[in-house]
């Protein structure tokens, strides 16, 4: 993946010109050139796993991606009680379990995924800032090949309405819908499933 992402990303410095890898004139082969490799390029964004020293991060972009994205489509009651489930004394300790992988750009936190059990994407939140970049769906496919190296047949998800159409395009499809409740308020989400492995 993050190949595929420096092919996309990577430029050759300025004036240094790119030959192609073989030249043929009057059946004659000149040596072979190959395109030099720039070796100083890095990428704006790294994904990695969870640190210590990510948590007060996280539970920021957590509360943030809450409240400027999914703004859209929940209201103010359900949008602060469910923000504030951050400020709860098992939220950092919650991430720490299975696999969390955080995703940094230009060395801000941009972004963070949850795989939790092997077949489950337990939480998958954007910095608003970050929206529309692709980040969400790198997180993603990371979480779904160690789904698929852990034997996992299935992936589910228990997804916002606002982050319905993301799962949609990554190849889930709900399930079915239900209602949690946060303090006095309801938010409705959607139970969704991929079949990784058709029977």
């Amino acid at each position: 993946m993050l190949k595929q992402v420096r092919r996309l990303f990577g430029r050759s410095k300025p004036g240094r010109a790119q030959p192609a890898a073989t030249v043929i004139a009057d059946e004659q082969q000149t040596p072979v050139a190959h395109p030099t490799v720039d070796d100083s390029f890095s990428l704006p964004f790294e994904i990695r796993p969870m640190q210590p020293g990510d948590a007060e991060a996280l539970r920021q972009l957590f509360k943030q991606s809450i409240e400027q994205i999914g703004a859209k489509h929940y209201d103010p009651e359900a949008i602060a009680a469910w923000a504030a489930s951050a400020d709860q004394q098992g939220f950092i300790p919650g991430l720490e379990q299975g696999l969390t992988l955080v995703a940094t750009l230009h060395g801000e936190h941009a972004g963070f995924a949850q795989l939790h059990p092997a077949s489950h994407i337990e939480m998958l939140y954007l910095s608003p800032d970050a929206s529309g970049l692709g980040i969400a769906s790198l997180l993603y496919q990371y979480l779904e090949d160690e789904a698929r190296m852990a034997g996992s047949r299935t992936m589910t998800t228990a997804s916002s309405l606002t982050a319905q159409r993301f799962f949609e395009s990554v190849g889930f499809q709900v399930s079915d819908e239900e209602v949690v409740k946060r303090g006095k308020a309801t938010i409705k989400r959607l139970r969704m499933l991929k079949v990784l492995v058709a029977d």
